[in-house]
């Protein structure tokens, strides 16, 4: 059997050897770990999307829909009366949080997207018929601890929820293709409906479901023809549900216009002003989060060359969102998705061939002596180039000659020890023991990585998810200013502030609970307000004895030190996130009256 022909998923045949996933497994045995594998990965990865939810500062794509959920649900005034939140969906569901809780905070702002990156990693045992028990129960484990799904799944901008809605779809074309079900092309519109109000996350997925419809035919019959046969009743009440929810109650007139932002933000965003990261960004974050790329760029030129190989079109699909995260100007870190995923839908077809490649008693204990020379290699690697640090120097391209030399050392040993296997035994039983120790060894990285992303406080693992760090001063500051809220008014949240600055829904956010604040770009002291917000020194309150000030550095990094306004987070008419605001000094008056 050659290793190419071998990938296609064969059944057992009378008179030869078992499968490996059978000599070891009955019927009941198999339920059992199902069973417990769903368990163990699955509160794996709910672990990883809910610890510490709320560590992070909200970015400004969060801040954008938090603070205008917040100021909906408060029926305070928009200072901004042009405000676009960049998804609907994401800020109705934070509105139906905040109100039901009476909290805003970053824990409630994310819950929801928790809640659906949680619900993605079950996902593929829904499309069990094609990727068989155990193709599901890998893709599982790579959802589960993929770095780059926790950390979508941690940030509420609605990725997360898009790929939900994507799932629903896909899963309608499925139904609908194969079993012939009529309510598939049902989940196909309720799909389509629900990710378009998702916002610019959703562009990409858009495309790939047209592209799905235009090459099949009768899909699109199908759904042209549930779209002409459907109630007018139901027609109606599914627009009047929309309506709802991309206007909260119809108390944001902007609402439509949340609707069509995101395809100009899209298409703005192959302009070369608009680009805000390195065109390597996607690559680099595929290299250090996604070690299985190892595993398929061994495999994958051998899938590659069987046209007919549902693996070939996927690859196909990767290097699709490859190319896409290096030549889309405006790309952000979320679009890594559109590379991983079809590459772990390679890996779990991989990973069934592994469990059915047929095998004898030498074969087993030669395949396992491998895996363990393999598998002592890699950790005595790991500790020798440092492991984590490695990474991080990879990230900033700080290599010097001596880890080169020790790497390129471990990669030698490495393939000599693959290609000593292969010749002295079996070639086929040397590969299969390969992919298991690269797939074993992938998912403990995962699992690293993923929580050290989480635990990070600095920044340093996470710096192309989130670019402000706070110091912890913000909490210093908000005691500060409730203290003397109660000095001057006997209340915590009751003292009038003026911001003296263009608004800055970062700060904004920060204040939220603060009912008397007012922002002025004007720095003449007109007024004599308890409390004054400046973003750094004012000439005109030092000159001023009448007020004292207190310093606060909020964040370690706020965008590089530089006022940098991407188009990803702002609309055409909001005005910039990007206003510098990383030290704040508090102001407050001497003497309870004014002078």
């Amino acid at each position: 059997m050659s290793f190419t022909n071998g990938l296609e998923i064969e059944k057992d045949d009378a008179g030869i050897k078992n499968a490996l996933w059978r000599t070891y497994s009955r019927d009941d045995i198999g339920i059992w770990f199902d069973v417990c594998w769903w368990l163990v990965f699955g509160a794996v990865g709910i672990l990883l999307r809910f610890h510490k939810l709320g560590s992070l500062p909200l970015s400004d794509i969060e801040v954008e829909n938090a603070l205008l959920a917040w100021l909906i649900v408060g029926g305070q005034e928009l200072v901004d009366t042009n405000w676009l939140a960049n998804s609907a969906l994401v800020y109705f569901t934070q509105i139906i949080i905040f109100w039901v809780t009476d909290v805003a905070n970053s824990i409630s702002a994310r819950v929801v997207t928790a809640l659906c990156g949680s619900v993605l990693v079950f996902t593929p045992f829904l499309f069990g018929r094609h990727l068989g028990r155990v193709g599901a129960c890998v893709m599982m484990a790579l959802f589960a601890v993929s770095p780059s799904l926790v950390m979508i799944s941690r940030t509420a901008d609605g990725m997360a929820i898009s790929l939900v809605c994507l799932v629903i779809a896909l899963l309608g074309i499925e139904r609908a293709n194969n079993l012939k079900v009529r309510h598939g092309i049902g989940m196909v519109v309720i799909g389509l409906v629900l990710g378009i109000m998702c916002g610019r996350s959703f562009v990409i997925p858009v495309l790939f479901i047209m592209f799905i419809l235009f090459r099949n035919t009768y899909l699109t019959k199908q759904v042209f023809e549930t779209l002409r046969t459907s109630n007018f009743n139901g027609v109606l009440a599914y627009v009047l549900i929309g309506l709802l929810v991309v206007t909260s109650f119809f108390r944001y007139r902007y609402g439509f216009m949340v609707l069509a932002e995101p395809w100009n933000h899209w298409v703005l965003g192959w302009s070369s002003y608009s680009s805000m990261h390195s065109e390597l960004m996607i690559p680099e974050m595929v290299f250090l989060n996604q070690p299985l790329l190892i595993l398929l760029a061994v495999v994958g030129l051998f899938i590659s060359q069987n046209a007919r190989s549902i693996e070939r079109n996927l690859l196909v699909l990767a290097i699709c969102g490859l190319l896409y995260g290096i030549v889309y100007s405006g790309v952000q870190s979320r679009d890594v998705v559109w590379v991983i995923i079809p590459l772990y839908v390679v890996c779990a077809r991989v990973m069934i061939w592994v469990s059915q490649s047929q095998w004898s008693g030498h074969e087993l204990i030669v395949a396992t002596v491998e895996g363990i020379i393999l598998g002592s290699l890699i950790v005595f690697g790991y500790i020798v180039v440092g492991g984590q640090e490695f990474a991080l120097r990879t990230a900033d391209y700080g290599f010097d000659r001596n880890t080169i030399i020790q790497v390129l050392v471990l990669v030698g040993m490495l393939v000599l020890v693959v290609a000593l296997f292969s010749a002295g035994w079996s070639a086929r039983v040397s590969m299969v023991s390969v992919m298991i120790i690269l797939f074993v060894f992938s998912t403990v990285w995962s699992i690293h990585r993923s929580w050290t992303m989480v635990e990070a406080t600095n920044g340093a693992h996470a710096n192309n998810w989130h670019k402000t760090w706070n110091t912890g001063s913000d909490k210093l500051m908000l005691k500060t200013l409730g203290n003397l809220s109660l000095r001057y008014v006997g209340h915590p949240r009751e003292v009038d502030i003026k911001v003296m600055g263009p608004f800055n829904r970062q700060l904004a956010w920060s204040l939220r609970d603060f009912n008397n604040v007012k922002w002025s770009e004007n720095p003449a002291l007109v007024s004599y307000p308890s409390v004054i917000l400046t973003p750094g020194l004012s000439e005109s309150i030092i000159m001023d004895s009448r007020y004292m000030g207190q310093e606060f550095q909020l964040y370690h990094d706020y965008y590089a030190h530089s006022n940098i306004v991407a188009k990803d987070k702002r609309n055409s008419k909001s005005r910039p996130s990007g206003t510098n605001f990383d030290t704040i000094v508090v102001w407050t008056r001497q003497g309870d009256t004014n002078p």
